[in-house]
């Protein structure tokens, strides 16, 4: 039987509706996301800056700003070796890897030298560039933990608070960073508590003054989970 063009009209459209049904609307680019490119954070990072050679800095690590070398240290926590600041000018920012981190905890010890001008450090975090990053330095001259963060290139203080910073002995840095709070920590106890959404997620690293005196060694970063 020969069906007449009249006949054929509503079944070649019904059939394109059925197939337009099927296949869904065309996916907006815009709304794909984006993977960084940068490396996906794994469990545990760890450096102790043992197998790198002196005089350079650590294999993997970027110095952002400033100098930092390897250098022998006998009395490191491991030996034989620390990361130094060595800089003379500027504030130094070393990102010890191109990982990301939005929580996380970041720890290392630290070595300021006495009778040095500027035995001043700590870590940084949540690093997105040599100018925008958080910073936590310790200073034994006046016994002070400060909490900042460098907003292209322009640093404020967040917080300060008090602790017992010895020269001339190993000592622990800790910041544990879970949202929009971030907590500081000397040698076990807490010293800042605040909450800053400034910075989302970003590298991991230690931070320096200008001519700042000062060691670090057993640095660790460990990907957290927000507990609430």
């Amino acid at each position: 039987m020969k069906l007449s063009p009249a006949y054929l009209v509503p079944l070649i459209a019904t059939a394109l509706l059925l197939l337009t049904g099927c296949s869904g609307p065309e996916p907006n680019p815009q709304s794909i996301p984006q993977v960084d490119p940068r490396t996906r954070p794994t469990a545990v990072a760890h450096w102790t800056f043992d197998a790198d050679r002196t005089g350079s800095a650590p294999q993997g690590a970027e110095a952002l700003s400033g100098t930092w070398t390897v250098q022998g240290a006998p009395d490191a926590p491991t030996q034989p070796n620390a990361l130094c600041q060595t800089g003379t000018t500027g504030s130094s920012v070393i990102a010890l890897a191109n990982t990301v981190y939005t929580d996380a905890v970041l720890t290392a010890r630290f070595k300021p030298a006495s009778g040095e001008p500027s035995p001043t450090g700590g870590l940084a975090f949540r690093v997105q560039d040599a100018k925008n990053y958080y910073q936590a330095l310790v200073d034994p001259r006046d016994g002070k933990v400060s909490l900042q963060k460098y907003v292209n290139g322009q640093s404020s203080t967040i917080k300060q608070g008090q602790a017992q910073i010895q020269p001339d002995q190993w000592q622990e840095l800790r910041a544990e960073l879970v949202g929009n709070r971030l907590r500081i920590f000397l040698n076990g106890q807490s010293v800042i508590e605040v909450s800053d959404g400034t910075f989302k997620n970003g590298m991991a690293g230690l931070g320096a003054p200008a001519g700042s005196a000062i060691c670090f060694d057993d640095a660790e970063v460990r990907s957290a989970t927000p507990n609430g």
